[in-house]
């Protein structure tokens, strides 16, 4: 049994099934698995979403016509649990940090149409993006902007537009018993602090403070929830192994075993989580529900 070379088997596979390049030379598992998990927070999962749109959107589509065709596609593809990741950012298969989704939650498509012939699993990137902000099965569809650089996606009109059409997204992130602080982020400090991996809070127009809901950017440059997902993850693993080093009659009857045999372990996909089976028998093996991560 070794669920960590398992683990990393399985990463390596889901890595090439998104068209990323594996490490060469090989990291170790603790970073090569909160990158991975950074890989898949710039995703989005093909399933169906309730769509949910801002004013800014219905205001902008009003005097912008020509982009009603290619909104709308998207919008059903999104609806219908198609397969959104030709219109992201080809920053979704660099290790790089994404700023505004790990800090703000926040992520941005490309509204165009047209493959892009120099790599056809994007489209080709457009003059207008769509920002979004998605909740488990809720999209919020925040606003369509030119396309932005630099300070821009610090912008903190991203939060108020959230705050004014779903304040109950942001509730969950209030900073609660805090008046004031000493000094006041501007944009282009926040796109400052961001390159540094530093985390701000954000105070909005109602004079509530919030950190972001994409919780920040570690140290490493990793998102924090990577980072947590991939320690919790490990610890369960490790934790796991230990404790499999004890047969008790109770696995011997479970898993059908003959005096003196031992089980054998392994991880794997099931559904699209991370599962533990014992081979032999063939069972499933049911532990701490936050161990199961959606692959």
């Amino acid at each position: 049994m070794n669920l960590l070379k398992d683990l990393e088997e399985i990463i390596d596979q889901k890595l090439t099934e998104w068209s990323i390049s594996l490490p060469n030379p090989k990291m170790d598992i603790e970073n090569y698995t909160t990158d991975f998990f950074g890989y898949g927070e710039k995703r989005v999962e093909p399933k169906q979403y309730n769509i949910h749109e801002s004013n800014a959107i219905h205001d902008f589509l009003k005097n912008h016509i020509d982009l009603q065709t290619v909104y709308n596609q998207i919008k059903l593809e999104f609806e219908t649990g198609l397969d959104i990741s030709k219109y992201l950012s080809k920053g979704s298969l660099s290790v790089n940090p994404d700023h505004l989704l790990f800090d703000w939650n926040i992520m941005h498509l490309h509204l165009s149409l047209e493959i892009d012939p120099s790599n056809n699993k994007f489209v080709k990137r457009s003059n207008f993006q769509l920002f979004f902000f998605i909740n488990h099965v809720n999209v919020y569809f925040i606003s369509i902007n030119p396309h932005l650089s630099g300070a821009e996606y610090s912008d903190l009109e991203f939060m108020e537009i959230i705050n004014r059409n779903w304040p109950d997204l942001l509730s969950p992130y209030q900073l609660k018993g805090i008046i004031s602080i000493e000094v006041e982020v501007a944009q282009e400090d926040r796109h400052l602090l961001r390159k540094m991996h530093i985390n701000s809070p954000v105070k909005l127009s109602n004079g509530l403070f919030y950190i972001g809901p994409g919780l920040g950017v570690s140290s490493g440059q990793n998102s924090v929830g990577s980072v947590r997902k991939a320690n919790d993850l490990l610890a369960h693993l490790r934790k796991f192994e230990e404790s499999a080093t004890i047969i008790t009659p109770e696995d011997s009857e479970l898993f059908g075993l003959k005096s003196g045999d031992f089980p054998v372990y392994k991880l794997f996909v099931h559904q699209n989580m991370l599962a533990l089976k014992e081979v032999k028998s063939d069972k499933l093996i049911s532990f701490n529900d936050r161990t199961f991560f959606y692959f």
